[in-house]
């Protein structure tokens, strides 16, 4: 088996093995897209439950401050001063070994899984103080 940093070189890695960052807007579309996580008229991403909140919150600054510069790991809002990311869809792939030897990693498997991981931001990445009043994703205004 090859390691993440051989199939994807300069890929942001996450804490867990074999799994990095990546652009998901795919978590943009499906909660920018959906009535129940506006507020006020504007998208509001403390209503996104949890297991993707930090994801959200990554690639909605990572969208506005970034501009696809750096990999989208950065400190959000929700993530306690932590460095956090979307993570690749494969990820939920990725294997734990435990007791009863390989198994899927509880933290991107089953009905709590996330959709996003810790990382080590860029140096110059800024501390997130609080989610920018607008926010645009894929064309439309969040």
């Amino acid at each position: 088996k090859m390691l993440e940093g051989e199939v994807h070189p300069g890929a942001t890695k996450t804490a867990h093995f074999n799994c990095r960052c990546d652009y998901r807007d795919d978590l943009l579309r499906r909660y920018a897209s959906d009535a129940r996580y506006w507020r006020h008229g504007r998208f509001d991403a403390t209503t996104v439950p949890f297991q993707d909140r930090l994801a959200v919150e990554a690639m909605l600054r990572y969208t506005t401050e970034r501009r696809r510069a750096h990999a989208p790991c950065t400190r959000t809002p929700s993530s306690g001063g932590f460095g956090v990311c979307p993570v690749a869809k494969e990820c939920a792939g990725v294997m734990a070994k435990g007791s009863g030897g390989y198994r899927p990693a509880d933290w991107f498997a089953g009905i709590t899984a996330k959709s996003w991981d810790f990382c080590v931001p860029p140096s110059d990445d800024p501390p997130s103080q609080s989610p920018p009043a607008e926010q645009s994703a894929g064309g439309r205004r969040v």
